[in-house]
């Protein structure tokens, strides 16, 4: 099921009838209200979050998009090169090969090897908890779409580095073992927003706005605990 992939699937959960929405307002209404909730100025910026939110494909895995105004060789050079990788993803130390090991810097634990290299379209790291793939595709001479994608083992937990760090909202993982929790959809978002943003930066072009006023955890923690918990509400 795709909940938070799109502005219809947002509106199916805050729309009338829907298991987030309330009972006594209208659909439209149930928008306002929720834009309102969450600090939104207005339905663009809500509507902008919905457009750019996570997607759940199957359990276990999630998918962000962002469409990049570069060439698909010049968004590969914020891969390639480490510190500018480094910049929207984590620090990295790396053998810059596939099947060459990597560990995240900040992350001890987060260790394993580069299962797939594939200039300019992708790469993957897989460790023992799972994989993260970054993958692009050509749109136009100068557009690309960016896809991370990652996928978690059947039986992961929230680790316990993040439950020691972060807050219980940001450890909620309704789905149980095996789905993605709060914090990390929260963190997901955001270096996927950094990445966006410092590709607009680097070819002179401003950032929208409305997008620069969802790009804050705490904000998108209170989203994504409310639509985790609407996706899992049996379990």
């Amino acid at each position: 099921m795709n909940v938070m992939s799109s502005t219809d699937s947002i509106l199916t959960w805050y729309g009338d009838g829907g298991p987030l929405a309330h009972p006594g307002r209208s659909r439209r209404a149930n928008w306002q209200a929720t834009a309102a909730k969450y600090g939104f100025l207005n339905d663009e910026e809500l509507k902008t979050f919905a457009n750019n939110a996570a997607v759940i494909t199957q359990r276990g895995t999630i998918e962000f998009q962002r469409t990049l105004p570069i060439g698909i060789d010049q968004a590969w050079n914020w891969v390639q090169d480490r510190d500018r990788f480094a910049s929207w993803f984590l620090p990295i130390e790396w053998e810059f090969r596939q099947g060459g090991t990597f560990q995240i810097v900040p992350v001890p634990d987060w260790v394993g090897t580069i299962g797939d290299l594939t200039p300019p379209h992708r790469i993957r790291l897989d460790s023992k908890d799972g994989s993260v793939l970054c993958q692009f595709s050509r749109l136009r001479s100068d557009q690309t779409r960016y896809q991370l994608i990652e996928h978690i083992r059947p039986d992961m937990p929230v680790p316990q580095n993040v439950i020691e760090r972060f807050s219980t909202s940001a450890c909620f993982q309704p789905g149980g073992l095996g789905t993605h929790w709060v914090g990390i959809l929260a963190g997901w978002h955001t270096g996927t927003d950094t990445f966006e943003k410092l590709v607009f930066e680097s070819v002179g072009l401003a950032w929208p706005d409305e997008k620069a006023k969802v790009h804050d955890f705490v904000k998108l923690e209170q989203l994504y605990h409310d639509l985790l918990g609407a996706h899992y509400p049996q379990e």
